[in-house]
């Protein structure tokens, strides 16, 4: 979990600005992801699921932070 948690944080400012920008969605952030060319953490292609554990690993850290 350590480099999961890690990896969030290190997404956690490009998640942010796309929802600043309107894209909140699941498969829109997933296809955001994917258009920017940033991998998954095994190198494969985003996914909902994917995105949803990634979002809920940003929210907790932000919770953590706050």
């Amino acid at each position: 979990h350590a480099k999961a948690n890690a990896r969030a944080r290190n997404l956690a400012p490009v998640v942010a600005a796309w929802r600043a920008a309107g894209v909140i969605s699941q498969p829109g952030i997933a296809r955001a992801l994917n258009a920017a060319g940033i991998p998954t953490a095994r190198g494969g292609k985003w996914t909902d699921a994917q995105v949803a554990a990634l979002l809920a690993r940003v929210d907790k850290a932000k919770e953590g932070a706050a």
